[in-house]
């Protein structure tokens, strides 16, 4: 029961992460919803360094999945952290595709590689820009 509702608390924020309307964060076409991560369709204007990278971003979360969490939920969270990468991608891709190359775990790539947030979710420096 601990595990479901660690799982459960993990999905809410993956989905708080991904889905602020203040964010600058585009949203992108494999967003999950219950299918097996990797299904969607990548969306046309994604950078080639960011399209060859999903595979290894896909693999890093899938070491990460904890083996005891529903599968269903598992799969919502693999395909939500997939698209969160994918998207930040895609805003930046200069700064996260060769970074996220090199990172060896899940918790390196999400700290040293994508977009900072600030408490409330959205990008760094949204809330004091005005937006």
């Amino acid at each position: 029961m601990k595990t479901a509702y660690l799982a459960l608390v993990l999905v809410a924020a993956a989905a708080a992460a991904c889905s602020q309307g203040s964010s600058r964060r585009p949203t992108g076409d494999d967003s999950g919803g219950g299918g097996t991560a990797g299904t969607g369709n990548l969306p046309a204007d994604l950078d080639p360094r960011c399209v060859k990278l999903k595979p290894h971003v896909q693999s890093l979360y899938e070491k990460a999945r904890d083996p005891g969490a529903d599968p269903m939920l598992a799969d919502d969270l693999l395909a939500a952290n997939v698209t969160m990468v994918m998207n930040d991608c895609r805003v930046d891709p200069d700064r996260v595709a060769p970074c996220a190359e090199r990172v060896r775990d899940a918790a390196e790539l999400e700290h040293s590689c994508l977009i900072p947030l600030d408490d409330e979710g959205a990008v760094d420096g949204d809330r004091l820009k005005g937006k």
